[in-house]
């Protein structure tokens, strides 16, 4: 009995051994880094910077996305739900998007809702008083800098991402990591 009850304690510690390496392995940080690029530095960021005192804290991104994304406004917005370790979305339920272009006027509307409420072309305003305040709402961003990436398809990394508006100061600072 006292030789059983041994071998099931090694049995064990081993499993335990075994899950908590594979546990280290998987959470790895498998990111890419800007050169120069540390987290300490990158928590320094505040909105309203410009360019130039983004990359005088951090140096220079390991890309730049220079596609214009317009303000958006967001109804209903799919919310994340966290099981554990993971965000899920509901992607049978999708959020209601209005976008507007530099001169604050309406250029898409994506809604099953508001598209007889919504017309291309329609200022602040004239939106706000046919269907309200939106959920969230994002400014526009003319250029985005990336301070990390994904090194594989597997694992865990970091998102490190400055999105900066048409005048070039910060709008929106992104910060968070991935489990693959």
């Amino acid at each position: 009995m006292r030789k059983r009850y041994k071998i099931l304690s090694w049995i064990f510690v081993s499993i335990a051994i075994l899950l908590a390496g594979a546990w280290w392995w998987y959470t790895l940080d498998r990111s890419i880094y800007a050169p120069g690029y540390n987290e300490k530095a990158f928590k320094q960021l505040s909105l309203g910077m410009t360019e130039s005192e983004v990359r005088s804290i951090l140096g220079p991104p390991l890309s730049i996305d220079t596609v214009p994304q317009p303000e958006m406004w967001f109804y209903d917005e799919v919310k994340p739900q966290r099981k554990g370790f993971h965000v899920f979305y509901d992607l049978t339920k999708r959020a209601d998007v209005v976008s507007f272009n530099n001169n604050g006027r309406v250029t898409g509307v994506r809604s099953d809702r508001f598209a007889e409420r919504i017309k291309i072309g329609m200022n602040y305003d004239q939106v706000l008083n046919s269907v309200g305040q939106p959920e969230r709402k994002t400014p526009p961003i003319a250029k985005e800098f990336h301070y990390s990436g994904q090194r594989s398809n597997f694992g865990m990394y970091r998102v490190r991402a400055i999105d900066f508006d048409d005048r070039g100061l910060v709008v929106r600072i992104t910060a968070y990591d991935v489990y693959d």
